[in-house]
Formats: C-alpha cells, sequence, structure tokens
C-alpha cells in the first residue's frame, strides 16, 4: 500500500480535520475551524456501479457528561496505540516528513469493524488495537467527545466514515457522499492504487482557543531547525500559559480551547536527544503520555510556537498490520460482512486530517523575545519549538488524543 507523504500549505483547504487558532477581527466575529464524529451503528446504502458504499458509521449519540467520570482505566490502556501508530508512521517517513493522525477517528472505525469481522480478524482487531478494552467501553469514552459538539457556540466537529467497494477509480460517488455527510468540510479523496474495499475517514474540528493570540504575540522570522538540519525560517506565536509537563527526557505545555474541556499539546525532546530516540523512549513507558496530560503540574510557562498547517490523506494499513492485524487485509479470509452477500477484506484504512495552528487575520509585530531558547526546570520554564516536536488536541478528563501528529520540517 502506498503512503502519501504530508504537504505543507498555506491556507486553509477542507480536506480534513481543521483547528484555528484566532482572534476576534470585528465584533461577532471569531475566526474558527471545520470538524468531526464518529459511528457505532451500522446501514446499507446503495450508490452507482463505481463505487459502493457497503457499511457507514452513523454520528454517535451525544452523551451528557456532567456528573459522569471518564473511564481513565481505558484511556491509560489504549495510550500504546496512540504512540505505536505515530512511531511506525514516523518510520515509514524516513523520520523526515510531518505525521497527522487522527487516533479517535480510528478507534471509532475499528470498534464497528469489530461487529462486522469473524474469525481471526474479530480477535486482531480486539487484541491489536483495541488492545484488550472493552469495545463499549471504547464507544463510551468516543461518545463523550460528541458532547462538546457545540455549534450554537461556534465548537464542532463531524467524522464521515464508511467502507467502500469501488469498481476502477470511482471517485465520483465517493466524493458526493464525503461532502454531503460533512457539510463540504471535506470534498474529495485523492485516487487510490488499494485495490476493492476501503475504509475511508474524512475528520473536521472547529473550535477556538480560550485566550486567544494578540498582534503583539506574533514574532515574524524565527529560526526553525529541521529533521534534516537545514533551517526554516517561521513565524512564531508567543503566549504565557500555565500548565506544562516533563515526559521521557522532554517537556511539553497544554493550552485550553473554548470550553477548558478540550487543549492543544506540544511536548519537544531535550536538546541533546533525537526525535527518533525520543519516541522510543515514549514507546517503553506507553502510558506516560496520557498520565501526563491528565495531570500537569501549574507554573509559569513562556512558549514559542510555530504558525503551521498540516494537511494529510494516509493509508493507515500496513501500520495496522505491523500492530498485528493482518487478517482484516487478508483478501483470502473474507474476514468481514457488510451485509452485501459476499465476505470482503480490506484493502487500505485511509484517513484525510487537516490541522493548523494559526494567528488568524491579525497584524503581525515582533515585540516579544524568550530570554532563553529551551526549558528550564525553575520558574518561569521556556519552551521555544524551533525543533521537531510532537503535538495534538486533548480531552482533559480522559487525556484521549482526538488528534496526534509530529511536526519534522517546514
Amino acid at each position: 500500500m502506498k503512503r502519501r507523504s504530508m504537504r505543507w500549505i498555506g491556507g486553509l483547504l477542507a480536506l480534513a480535520m481543521c483547528l484555528s487558532a484566532c482572534e476576534k477581527e470585528e465584533k461577532g466575529k471569531e475566526p474558527g475551524q471545520e470538524a468531526v464524529s464518529p459511528g457505532e451503528e451500522t446501514q446499507v446504502v446503495e450508490t452507482g456501479p463505481a463505487a459502493e458504499l457497503l457499511l457507514e458509521l452513523s454520528p454517535l449519540q451525544k452523551a451528557a457528561i456532567e456528573g459522569t467520570e471518564a473511564d481513565l482505566e481505558t484511556a491509560v490502556t489504549l495510550s500504546g496505540l496512540f504512540l505505536d501508530l505515530l512511531v511506525d508512521e514516523n518510520n515509514a517517513e524516513g523520520g523526515q516528513q510531518n505525521i497527522l493522525i487522527s487516533p479517535t477517528a480510528l478507534l471509532a472505525g475499528a470498534c464497528s469493524l469489530k461487529e462486522a469481522a469473524s474469525g481471526e480478524a474479530a480477535e486482531q482487531i480486539g487484541s491489536a488495537v483495541l488492545r484488550g478494552a472493552d469495545p463499549e467501553r471504547v464507544k463510551s469514552l468516543l461518545e463523550r467527545l460528541e458532547a462538546y459538539n457545540d455549534e450554537a457556540s461556534g465548537n464542532s466537529w463531524k467524522m464521515s466514515s464508511g467502507v467502500w467497494k469501488r469498481e476502477g477509480n470511482g471517485l465520483d460517488e465517493i466524493n458526493s457522499w464525503v461532502a454531503e455527510s460533512t457539510g463540504g468540510s471535506v470534498t474529495a479523496f485523492e485516487p487510490s492504487e488499494a485495490a476493492g474495499t476501503e475504509l475511508l475517514q474524512a475528520v473536521a474540528l472547529s473550535m477556538r482557543w480560550e485566550k486567544p493570540y494578540e498582534d503583539k504575540d506574533i514574532l515574524e522570522s524565527r529560526h526553525f531547525m529541521n529533521a534534516d538540519w537545514v533551517g526554516s525560517t517561521v513565524d512564531m506565536l508567543y503566549s504565557e500559559e500555565n500548565w506544562y509537563f516533563r515526559l521521557s527526557y522532554g517537556t511539553g505545555f497544554l493550552k485550553n480551547l473554548e470550553g477548558g474541556k478540550l487543549a492543544f499539546f506540544a511536548v519537544m525532546p531535550d536538546k541533546d536527544v533525537s526525535m527518533d530516540d525520543y519516541l522510543v523512549l515514549m514507546q517503553v513507558e506507553q502510558t506516560d503520555l496520557v498520565k501526563a496530560l491528565l495531570s500537569p503540574s501549574y507554573g509559569d510557562v513562556r512558549v514559542q510556537l510555530p504558525e503551521f498547517s498540516v494537511s494529510a490523506e494516509r493509508d493507515l494499513g500496513d501500520s495496522l498490520q505491523t500492530m498485528g492485524l493482518t487478517a482484516a487485509f487478508d483478501a483470502s479470509q473474507g474476514a468481514f460482512d457488510f451485509g452485501n452477500g459476499s465476505p470482503q477484506s480490506l484493502g487500505a484504512f485511509r484517513q484525510q486530517v487537516r490541522f493548523s495552528v494559526s494567528r488568524g487575520q491579525c497584524a503581525p509585530n515582533s515585540d516579544k523575545v524568550l530570554k532563553k531558547p529551551d526549558a528550564e526546570l525553575g520558574f518561569p520554564i521556556y519552551l521555544n519549538f524551533d525543533r521537531p516536536f510532537i503535538y495534538g488536541v486533548v480531552e482533559r478528563e480522559s487525556g484521549v488524543p482526538i488528534l496526534l501528529g509530529l511536526v519534522s520540517s517546514f
């Protein structure tokens, strides 16, 4: 299966997961971004002859989370999956490309696939993807996220997810379905070399910062050292934060999104630790990421974070097979019954994800400079993300990331 490299783009593309950090430009208007929703019930839908939608994952039911507790045991159990995916995708790109995935979309798809699977494929989904966690408890954990879908306040997220069988290219039917089910947030998948049945996911998220960046927080033309040791010039966003954490020879911070239930986080290794080595360290202590996000320390943290935008369409099939989910992709087994009368196997598991950290339309101003380039464990802590770093969006109460990515270069 062919892996597709991620491309940096300057403007907002409606390809997938969008997160925009903006301040108010005018009264009554705050820039945001676009969104997504998972699914668990199934229905059979017939389309044109070029492509047939075998299984559509309907939106999760909205969960009332007030007064309920997140299932932390399940969240910690799944933390190894998040890191294994990130490490394997990074290895496949030789540590030189930018990575972006949606672990929650993957989990939602896995839960629905398990219901349609039989034999070895069903067992492998349970062990390799869900890591032994109860699928119902995983779905309950994901349903919490739907409670944050409040379009009246400008916060929303949607996910389009379905299993398709194509004849030839078959993109017209697929792209019409994606555009309709995401409200136009996502309009097209790229042509695929995968044969037969594919699970396709498109995600869109629209939320605002709890504390927006101001004009004076824009630092123009700053240096970033790429993974290949070639420098780039980037614009940085300066902020003074309160939540930080240490994680396997690295330091990170969290910045709340509006409402404080979800947060952006970023973490980078210490200067004498490479990103490849850092990811291995994180894999060894797999539960530390979720635990760190659940219990950050409080202090005075000064942050410089690059403005960046990532667009990605990735086939996660190779990574899933590396983790042990082989039967699902074995054409000789036909492990899935999608209700069309013939056993099916998966040819691909493709996600479209789009993410952006942005100033919005603020006028730039370069009057702030960090006094120190790195984090030091004394206050204030200075974090200058001027080299490769890991980032994501996480639910504060459960530690489950909606998205997880790696910036290697500009």
